[in-house]
């Protein structure tokens, strides 16, 4: 339909509600986009309808690397972002948290992704 051409669904912080957990990708919407999903490891039987996106840090002790390797077995189609130095919330700008180059790069695979899905 054409509302799912333009529904999308983007999460940070609460990604494991959203598109993380792989329950925004079994919602009728063109993509999900997650960021530090640590609850992801719990959906793994989860079975995405639409492109899905995530990012992680790399030294968020939340999302450990067992549970990432995981995901990408069990989803080999799901884009996988790991950012080295980068622990959870690197996004959350004006947070001790905050990794610029980390949060710059996950930007613009973000928004290309997005750019992709909506069309």
């Amino acid at each position: 339909s054409s509302r799912r051409r333009h529904t999308r669904c983007l999460s940070d912080w609460s990604s494991d509600v959203c598109s993380s957990d792989l329950g925004a990708a079994e919602l009728p919407i063109a993509g999900a986009v997650g960021y530090y999903g640590s609850q992801i490891g719990q959906h793994l039987e989860r079975r995405p309808r639409c492109p899905v996106q995530l990012h992680f840090g790399g030294n968020d002790q939340s999302t450990p690397p067992a549970m990432i390797e995981g995901l990408r077995k069990a989803h080999a189609a799901v884009e996988v972002y790991v950012y080295a130095g980068a622990g959870h919330a690197f996004n959350r700008r004006g947070f001790p948290p905050y990794n610029e180059g980390a949060a710059a790069t996950a930007r613009i695979r973000t928004l290309a992704f997005l750019e992709t899905v909506m069309r």
